[in-house]
Parts: C-alpha cells; sequence; structure tokens
C-alpha cells in the first residue's frame, strides 16, 4: 500500500520540560510523513517486573508548524493545552505531565489507559519507557494512518531468573469491535498470561480510550512467541508490539544486556516486498557480528530471500531464504545461545508477496561491548523512501552514542548522479564529506542492488538535524543510541515514492438540504495539483494532492445534535485516496438548537476545520384558534376547531423568526348550562400539534333553555369564544316552570373583590354563583329580593367567568370578563 510522504520530527528526550529549538539551518521544507498527524493515540507498554526503579517516562511532541496541542488522559479525564512553536520540540516527562500509572499493566481485559493527543496542525509523536538498563521507545502513527487489520509481531517469552514475556496492546479511537485469532509458536508449551492458547479467539468490544493487552506467561524461553497473531477490527486501531525484556538473540547462554522492545507496528496494508537494511554500528570485540532479523508472512506460501554484503568492498557475504507457509508464520535470523556471525553489512530482503521485516540489536554479551542492548525496529519498504526530513537526538545522560543509519536509492543511469549523491545533507553539511560519516565515503558505498548507504555519529551533544537532498534520491533510516548495557531506536518514517509536496489543506464546499432545515451536504476536494494533471514525474516543488484521509470533530468538541453521515464510503483508502469526498451533517431533533465545529484532513496532515449552526427559528402566534359551525340542529351543532393561521402560506420549509405558525390547539371546553361537549378529542398532549378537531354541542333537556360557552385555547395562549344560545320551540310556558336563558333586566359591573348584580325590576328571591371557565365555583350568595346584590369573589385570575341567577321560576346566566 502506498503511504503519503510525509515530515517526520523525531522527538527529543530533554533533560527538562523547556522546548529546545531546532538546530535546522533555515526553514526546513515541508515534506509529508507517515509518522505526522493532527491526531494520535498512545499506550505505555509495560517495561521490566514491578517494581523497578525507573529512569524516564517521556513523549516528545513537535510540528513544522506553529501549532495548539491538547493531551487528554482518559484514565484521570484530564486534559492538557499547550502551544508548540515551528520546529521547536515539547517533553512531557514523568516529572511533571506524565505517571508511572499510565503504564499498561492490565492484561486481556479492556482499561481505560489510552494518551489522546490532537493538534490543529500537523505534529509529531515519540515516546520512551527508561528504567534501570532497560530501554526502548517507538515512533507514534497518527489515527489517519491507522488501518483494520495487524499481524503482530514482538519476540519470544524470556524466563530466566524473572518471566518476561512479549505481546501487544491495541489501542481503540472509538467503540470497536476487535477480533484476535491467537498465532505463533509455542502450542501446548506455554500460554497467555491470562491462560489462552495459541489456536484461541478473542472478540473484545473497545470503548474510545481503552486498550487491550495480550502477553504470554513468561514461563518459557525461546518457545512461546505471539508474532503471528491476526488482529482484525470493524474500525480503524493502533497496535504496539513489546516485550518486557529480553536478551536478543533471545537463547543467548549467560547473556548479559536484557532490554525493553516496543514499536508501533503498521496495518499490513502497509507492508510491502522490498526492504534493505544496514547493520548497526557497535564495536565487536566476540565472535557475534551482524544484526537479527524476523520475517513475518501476510499471507500463505510468501517465498523470500536475504543477501548480505560486505560494506566496502560490496563482496556477498551470505544469503538467506525460506518459505512461510501460512499468514502470520514468521523466521528468525536467527536464534542461537552463543555469539556467532547473523546478517551483517548491507542487506536486501526481497519476497514476492508483503511481508513485515522487523530488525533487533544484539545484547552487549553478543558482540562483548558494554555499550549496547537489544531493542526492534520496524523497517520502511522500498517503496516509501523519504525525500527530506527533521529529527532530533535523545539527550538522556545513560545514552552516549548516536547513530543514524541511511540507506539511499537514486537512478544510477543519471549523468548527474556524482551531484545528487552530494546534494544529501544534514543541517547543510554534505553527507559524503562529513567526518562523523563511516568509511567508505557516501559517493564510493554502493552496494550490488545499486543503493547507497551512510552511517553518521551523532556524538553525545543532543541536538536537531535535518536531512535534505535535490529530491533526485530518495532514503530511508533508523535512529538509535547505545549506553552501558542499555540502547534505544526508532524509524525514521516512511513515505511514498512521489517527491511531491502537499501543503494545501482540503477545501469544503457546503449547500443547506432541502427541506431539512440546519442539515448540509457538505463536498471536500483534493484538486489543486500544480501543474494539473500532476506530472508522471512529478519535480520535487511540485504539488501533488495526496488525497483526504478523515472526517473528525476538532479537539475537546462533540457535536451538539448534528450526527455525520458518510456519503461517498464509509473509509478512507490510503492505496487509492479519495480527491472528492461528499458527506452529511444532519440535524437530529428540529426542536433543539444545533452546532458542531468539525475538521477535513488530507494524507498530508493538512487540515480544514468547519463550523455548522442550526437556530430553532422564533416564530410568533398570535393569532387566535378559529371555530366554524359545520351543522347546526335544533339540539346539536357540530362545530370544528382549527389553528392553521400562516404567514406566509403556505409556511416556509425553513422558517424565518417573525413568521406567523400556528402552534396548534392546547384545550376545547364549555361553560355549559343544560348543554354538554361531545367529542373524540378534547384536550391535547403539550408535545403534540394538532391542528384541527371536530366536536359537537348538545342540548341535555330540549324542555328547558340553554347556554354554552365554548372556548378554544392554542398553545400559545390565545383564547377564541363561541356562545351557544337554546330555547325550546314552543313559546307558550307554564309560568310555574323553570326557564333559562340570558338575564335580562339585569347588569353586572365587577370592582375590587366583588361583583355587583343590579336588576331593573323587583327579582325574586334566589341565589347567584359565579363559575370559571373549568366548571368550579368560585364564588355564591342568596338573595331576597334586592335590587343591588354585592357579591365577594376575592382574589381571582384574569379570564372569563359566567354567573348564574336561579330564582323560583326563573334561571339565567351571563359572562363577564373579570380582570382583577
Amino acid at each position: 500500500m502506498r503511504i503519503c510522504t510525509i515530515l517526520t520530527i523525531l522527538c527529543a528526550l530533554l533533560l527538562t520540560a523547556v522546548p529546545t529549538r531546532l538546530a535546522a539551518q533555515g526553514k526546513p521544507e515541508v515534506v509529508q510523513a507517515d509518522a505526522t498527524g493532527t491526531e494520535f493515540l498512545i499506550a505505555i507498554p509495560p517495561n521490566e517486573i514491578l517494581p523497578f526503579p525507573v529512569e524516564g517516562l517521556e513523549i516528545y511532541i513537535a510540528s513544522a508548524f506553529d501549532a495548539n496541542v491538547e493531551v487528554f488522559d482518559y484514565a484521570s479525564d484530564k486534559v492538557i493545552r499547550f502551544s508548540v512553536k515551528a520546529f521547536d520540540v515539547k517533553t512531557l516527562s514523568d516529572r511533571k505531565e506524565l505517571n508511572w500509572s499510565m503504564e499498561v499493566r492490565d492484561a486481556e481485559k479492556p482499561v481505560l489507559k489510552a494518551l489522546r493527543i490532537k493538534s490543529d496542525r500537523p505534529i509529531f509523536v515519540n515516546v520512551i519507557n527508561s528504567k534501570t538498563t532497560t530501554s526502548d521507545g517507538y515512533l507514534a502513527i497518527p489515527t489517519h494512518k491507522w488501518g483494520t487489520e495487524y499481524i503482530a509481531a514482538s519476540y519470544w517469552d524470556f524466563r530466566e531468573f524473572k518471566p518476561w514475556p512479549g505481546g501487544f496492546i491495541i489501542i481503540a479511537r472509538e467503540p470497536t469491535e476487535v477480533k484476535i485469532r491467537l498465532r505463533g509458536q509455542g502450542k501446548g508449551l506455554a500460554r497467555t498470561s491470562n491462560g489462552r492458547s495459541i489456536g484461541d479467539s478473542i472478540i473484545v468490544l473497545l470503548d474510545e480510550g481503552e486498550v487491550y493487552m495480550v502477553h504470554g506467561d513468561g514461563l518459557t524461553r525461546g518457545e512461546f512467541d505471539l508474532t503471528g497473531s491476526l488482529i482484525t477490527s470493524d474500525k480503524p486501531i493502533g497496535v504496539i508490539g513489546f516485550h518486557m525484556r529480553t536478551t536478543v538473540p533471545n537463547l543467548l547462554i549467560n547473556g548479559n544486556g536484557r532490554n525493553h522492545l516496543s514499536e508501533m507496528l503498521p496495518p499490513t496494508s502497509a507492508w510491502g516486498t522490498k526492504y534493505a537494511s544496514l547493520e548497526l554500528q557497535r564495536t565487536r570485540l566476540l565472535a557475534g557480528r551482524g544484526d537479527a532479523f524476523r520475517v513475518v508472512a501476510k499471507e500463505d506460501q510468501t517465498r523470500w530471500t536475504c543477501k548480505f554484503y560486505d560494506r566496502v568492498t560490496g563482496k556477498l557475504l551470505g544469503q538467506r531464504g525460506g518459505l512461510l507457509q501460512k499468514s502470520g508464520d514468521f523466521q528468525d535470523e536467527a536464534q542461537t545461545s552463543q555469539p556467532t556471525a547473523l546478517v551483517e553489512g548491507f542487506s536486501v530482503w526481497e519476497a514476492d508477496k508483503p511481508f513485515l521485516l522487523m530488525q533487533y540489536s544484539c545484547s552487549s554479551s553478543f558482540d562483548g561491548d558494554q555499550l549496547l542492548d537489544p531493542f526492534m525496529i520496524c523497517i520502511a519498504p522500498e517503496d516509501q523512501f523519504l525525500k527530506s526530513i527533521v529529527f532530533q537526538t535523545p539527550t538522556m545522560a545513560q545514552f552516549t552514542k548516536h547513530y543514524l543509519n541511511l540507506v539511499i536509492k537514486t537512478d544510477t543511469t543519471d549523468p548527474n548522479l556524482l551531484d545528487n549523491l552530494k546534494s544529501l545533507q544534514i543541517d547543510g553539511q554534505p553527507v559524503w564529506s562529513n567526518p562523523k560519516t563511516g568509511k567508505p565515503s557516501l559517493l564510493f558505498a554502493r552496494m550490488p542492488n545499486g543503493m547507497y548507504y551512510a552511517s553518521i555519529e551523532l556524538g553525545t551533544t543532543a541536538r536537531a538535524s535535518r536531512i535534505s537532498s535535490n529530491g533526485r534520491l530518495s532514503f530511508s533510516g533508523y535512529l538509535y543510541g547505545f549506553g552501558a548495557v542499555d540502547a534505544y531506536g526508532w524509524p525514521l518514517g516512511s513515505g511514498a515514492s512521489s517527491p511531491t509536496i502537499d501543503t494545501m489543506r482540503p477545501m469544503i464546499a457546503r449547500r443547506a438540504i432541502d427541506g431539512d432545515c440546519g442539515s448540509f451536504r457538505c463536498t471536500a476536494t483534493e484538486l489543486r495539483n500544480i501543474p494539473d494533471p500532476p506530472l508522471t514525474m512529478p519535480n520535487p516543488n511540485d504539488q501533488v494532492e495526496t488525497g483526504l484521509a478523515s472526517i473528525d470533530t476538532t479537539v475537546a468538541t462533540r457535536p451538539q445534535n448534528y450526527r455525520l453521515r458518510l456519503v461517498t464510503d464509509q473509509r478512507f483508502p490510503i492505496g487509492q485516496p479519495y480527491k472528492r469526498f461528499d458527506f452529511d451533517w444532519l440535524v437530529i431533533d428540529k426542536s433543539k438548537n444545533a452546532f458542531v465545529i468539525y475538521s477535513v484532513r488530507d494524507f498530508a496532515g493538512n487540515v480544514t476545520t468547519d463550523t455548522l449552526s442550526y437556530r430553532v427559528a422564533s416564530t410568533i402566534d398570535t393569532a387566535a384558534p378559529a371555530v366554524e359551525r359545520l351543522v347546526s340542529r335544533p339540539t346539536l351543532w357540530d362545530l370544528s376547531a382549527t389553528e392553521e393561521t400562516f404567514r406566509p402560506d403556505p409556511p416556509r420549509q425553513c422558517p424565518s423568526d417573525s413568521d406567523q405558525i400556528d402552534q396548534g390547539l392546547a384545550s376545547i371546553t364549555c361553560l355549559c348550562t343544560n348543554m354538554r361537549l361531545i367529542g373524540n378529542q378534547l384536550s391535547f398532549h403539550r408535545d403534540s400539534l394538532v391542528r384541527r378537531a371536530e366536536f359537537s354541542l348538545a342540548v341535555e333537556d330540549s324542555r328547558l333553555d340553554g347556554l354554552g360557552v365554548v372556548t378554544v385555547r392554542d398553545r400559545a395562549g390565545n383564547i377564541k369564544l363561541d356562545t351557544i344560545r337554546y330555547s325550546p320551540s314552543t313559546s307558550a310556558r307554564d309560568p310555574q316552570t323553570r326557564r333559562e336563558g340570558a338575564c335580562e333586566g339585569i347588569s353586572i359591573v365587577s370592582g375590587g373583590p366583588f361583583i355587583t348584580v343590579r336588576w331593573s325590576d323587583a327579582p325574586e328571591a334566589g341565589s347567584i354563583t359565579v363559575t370559571n371557565v373549568r366548571g368550579q365555583v368560585v364564588a355564591t350568595r342568596p338573595t331576597f329580593a334586592e335590587m343591588n346584590v354585592p357579591v365577594r369573589i376575592g382574589p381571582l385570575e384574569s379570564g372569563l367567568y359566567v354567573v348564574r341567577y336561579n330564582g323560583v321560576s326563573t334561571r339565567c346566566g351571563q359572562s363577564i370578563v373579570i380582570s382583577p
């Protein structure tokens, strides 16, 4: 798989947390590297058996840009934020920001122990775990370079006077289902720390920030190894291979030089078929020479070869090869109990199918050099060499020698071959003439496969350096260092074969989705190639877009009432990346406001941020409901209540603040005398939106007068009244028959805590009752033929009330609005 070339800064181990200015001459060119990104999730693999004295736990963060960075510790739910100046290095250490509880110690269960590092511009992250005479570190891979299939690689369990196992750690960026098929060597001889066997399967659900560790029981030596275990997931994950502590080779008798191993592993999609490596620099005092290597197969029936050459003469020193029959099978070069000749000099590795190549430094007792110890490095495939890079050596006091190994690829038929080689520089000084470069000179360090190499001693002074060239050559390499039976090592990174530069951020265009208020169809593009179309063989300074890598929310934010829907695809492939990608941001609940800040990232680590928001319109409802009499009968009226007043009409799909939109019916009630309401629904839930309801008003006793005051209320509190009166059809009435109707010759006045009922003619004795619209009696008073009758009503709410008079032969009612 093609991995885009990125600028890599390998951050330093500093004695203090004060940033150190990179010592590059001038501003380095901006290039791509697989180690750069704006989001990383990392974990601290276990080093040694607890308890054990510590040297330092450190994370190094740097950028080619001014960047704002956030580090979130999932375990403690704590965040630290800081800024990093371009080409400065920020060190986080256990002396201040970190602590040793971050080290993963719980095996085969999900634990919340990841650290998330996010920034608004591309950054570079390295991690080191150092305890007394046991150290190693790794180059972190950003989350947009993660994959969904890995094959684990570590090293044999090592039982000596302590049980030291090897294994792997899985890191989840989001809720993820992970499937693990335990493979490797040693079935029936040993188990994992929780008793699982080679061949067992594990399915585990990991939440964001959780890690899952599997390692051996550490009860065997050179017999049990989980390398080759298949790890798949439904979402991209990160994987770290590690060993608590071991000698290399693992079977070395009386081995002195036991060290921690750690490396962040690439997904299988990033494996290659051709590799080249250079022997590590150290002093040979015993028969042991060369380095240990491990070949891991991605597919069944993988046939591989290795040829290694004398670095000075180019003479073939030896060759290896073999057939790995099944996916996950591996072969060591080599396991041995005594110092001997391993793969040395300049080695070339090839296979007919993709494979992983791991290089291991040997123990001090293998070479006899006390300034030596094991570490492991993932070698970059030949098709992922770099064009330019910035790196920094560590400053921890126990590391007294630092080296840089480079393998260089260029066109050997180019008539300007020597000029191209001479253009390779470190901090402006040509590599070929650097007195710290090992012999022979770069100009004469050509190997039979046409590649060149250089090994540079960087000395004991910590510094940051820049490697650059005229762009007509590429290289891979790794940084490593030794101390008294201690060591570290990690790769410079890997990239795509293209020498082009991608410094442009993705572009985002968006439009509102018709009829879906607040929702947007967005289109991200990477289409600004310079020149366009790109040249078949691009020039070093051409702009060639690397493609879209991810869409995500930004640092410390979560979408509020928005959800993301990917349209073009459900993934962002690396090998053939999308240059145009459609996606939607959809409002979940239209009755609530929505907000999101999100970012689109390309494979060069360039990021564009966009903000979307949706606010519920503050529409108004000032119109009263409408009441219509549909059918009138002698003793029955069919009516309808509607809430269908809109301005404009029909209403807009996405209303504005001043639009009139009826909010729906709230209730239908009646202040009735000898009448009653009939209807299936006369009251409405507050969350409903009923705009029309039909009901009836019926007379209860057709022989008597009836009065019905119908009140229709909407959700905004607007009221509509409709009064219906009924009188029997005959005009002849028995004077002894009680009758009811409107109160003639009566006036009603309200004032203060009283209403006063006044008659124009002397009334009969009877009683006065005041009722609210809910039918509740709020006041009553007998009358004894007075012309003016005050009725105390006390404090009442503003609203409609009905005053009834019940006499010996007369009954009447009259409505009144009271405003206390």
